[in-house]
């Protein structure tokens, strides 16, 4: 369960922006450039042009209101910090309020400094996941305040930095937390160099002084940008044994296995790269088979970990699983907050198909069924910062017959009433840490106690 503090040289790679394998960061490429530190005037030119321009998901009002930010932004660009620079930027992308329009926070992991210590969010509630040996003694500890805050009072604050649902948000909060340099240009920490966190531990509250440093990331590729849940991460660090069965080969983004009693486990924590040999068209086509082999009594598909990706490349799969299960059984889809994107498409696809003979289990998803999404990325040149913007729509309520409608969605509607949990079953810290599933333990219920 322990992540490790590694000091590793990380090379971004990414298919859809750059590559950066000379570790020098976007600050520091600014530097040596012509572009003096304060000039800001490209970054927003391409931020109104490349993004703003073509994002359309921002409502009438809410168009109004960024475009009166984004002109007093142009105006003060100069005089702002480059963590507050992006601050901004990040805010009024925002304003959308839509999970798919948003400034990627994760590469602020290796562009602004970070305490050594990894917070985790179950239920709402904050705990210290994972820390370096000087503050080990703190692992495990609810945070009830960060800088002088409590908790919910600092989430508020922060999450007019992201767009979407509180769940969605969710995913990304450690990006702030983490860093005294972010909380202070966002006016929410009295210096830049370390956080006081308020915690109880074994019933007792205390202050707890934490020292900021730059740490390099543990991620590269895609993951800079959308990284695996923080209870992934953890695992990815720890032991497989004794882990319950979500948390097993953390590394591999599809899973089938056989569980006693012919009931068929399926786990996706993406809907499109590569992963063990498989990509999400090869594994989807591959538990076709299988089922169709051996016809299970009950098949559990677990989407709690995935942020999505090509809607189509598992829609055959979703479709076909309500009429690959046995007679008499149901198929169980386990969510998330992380179950964003392509990950709800899947499910929205399963329910359509398979009614009353799929049960939603776990927490609630991560956006609403009315979004904006495709889009693209695109990079601010001189701070490096990158955004990504929606400019075609996915309404899965009633089968999106826009003009402005995603084409896979519009040749293959979604068309269901919700896709809500039948049965709320959140991960909690004290199950977390027995090594407890409660959203397994209610499908097995379900079943009769397999």
């Amino acid at each position: 369960m322990r992540a490790i503090f590694t000091r590793l040289s990380i090379c971004l790679l990414m298919a859809i922006s750059i590559s950066a394998c000379d570790q020098k960061s976007p600050a520091a490429a600014i530097e040596e450039s012509s572009v003096t530190e304060t000039d800001r005037s490209a970054d927003l030119a391409a931020f109104r042009t490349e993004f703003f321009d073509q994002d359309k998901s921002y409502s009438p009002e809410a168009r109004a209101e960024a475009e009166t930010m984004l002109n007093a932004l142009e105006q003060e660009a100069a005089s702002l910090s480059e963590v507050a620079f992006e601050l901004r930027i990040s805010e009024i992308a925002a304003l959308a309020d839509n999970g798919h329009t948003l400034f990627f926070t994760v590469p602020w992991r290796e562009k602004f400094n970070r305490i050594p210590v990894k917070f985790i969010m179950l239920n709402g509630r904050l705990f210290v996941g994972d820390a370096d040996e000087p503050h080990g003694d703190i692992i495990g500890a609810e945070v009830v305040k960060i800088g002088g805050r409590d908790w919910p009072e600092l989430q508020r604050e922060l999450a007019k930095y992201q767009g979407g649902l509180l769940n969605w948000k969710a995913q990304f909060i450690q990006n702030f937390i983490e860093s005294p340099e972010v909380l202070y240009a966002a006016g929410l920490n009295d210096t830049q160099d370390s956080l006081t966190l308020g915690i109880i531990a074994d019933g007792n509250a205390r202050d707890v002084v934490v020292e900021a440093g730059m740490f390099p990331a543990e991620f590269e590729g895609f993951e800079q940008y959308f990284p695996p849940a923080r209870i992934v991460e953890f695992a990815r660090a720890g032991e497989d044994a004794g882990q319950p069965l979500y948390l097993q080969d953390a590394g591999e983004l599809y899973r089938f296995q056989w569980l006693e009693g012919d009931v068929a486990y399926i786990q996706f924590k993406t809907n499109s790269r590569p992963s063990g040999g498989f990509d999400s068209v090869s594994f989807s086509a591959d538990v076709i088979g299988k089922l169709e082999e051996k016809q299970p009594r009950a098949i559990i598909l677990d989407q709690r970990f995935n942020p999505g990706g090509d809607l189509n490349t598992t829609r055959d799969l979703m479709q076909a699983l309500p009429g690959l299960v046995a007679e008499d059984g149901k198929v169980y889809a386990i969510t998330s907050g992380k179950t964003f994107s392509a990950g709800i498409s899947s499910i929205g696809y399963l329910k359509q198909t398979g009614g009353d003979r799929v049960v939603i289990v776990g927490e609630p998803i991560g956006d609403r069924l009315d979004f904006w999404a495709e889009g693209g990325v695109m990079t601010l040149p001189q701070s490096g910062g990158m955004l990504l913007y929606a400019n075609e729509r996915h309404n899965y309520t009633n089968g999106c017959p826009y003009e402005e409608c995603h084409r896979s969605i519009v040749v293959h509607p979604i068309s269901v009433e919700s896709l809500q949990p039948d049965f709320l079953t959140p991960l909690t810290h004290d199950a977390y840490m027995a090594g407890r599933d409660p959203s397994m333990e209610k499908v097995l219920e379900l079943m009769g106690g397999a």
